[in-house]
């Protein structure tokens, strides 16, 4: 829909990108967003490390656990 996400790695954060201009998406409460993804809803999956949890982000940057696996470290999402 014309928005790109990116995530960023010693502060965790989620920056949406539209319109030519970035602005804070989501500040995880891990150090590093390594995965996105984004579903037919709109809503923003962050994989993170090093606690290894996936969040699901709606469009207004409100989190919750997705997913809290025993693994530390999230490196992609499908």
């Amino acid at each position: 829909a014309g928005t790109l996400y990116a995530g960023t790695g010693n502060d965790g954060k989620v920056f949406k990108i539209a319109g030519g201009a970035a602005s804070l998406f989501y500040d995880a409460p891990e150090l590093e967003a390594h995965a996105l993804a984004v579903d037919k809803q709109g809503r923003v999956y962050v994989g993170t490390s090093p606690d290894g949890r996936v969040y699901l982000v709606d469009g207004n940057g409100a989190a919750k656990t997705f997913f809290d696996p025993e693994e530390r470290y999230i490196w992609a999402l499908d």
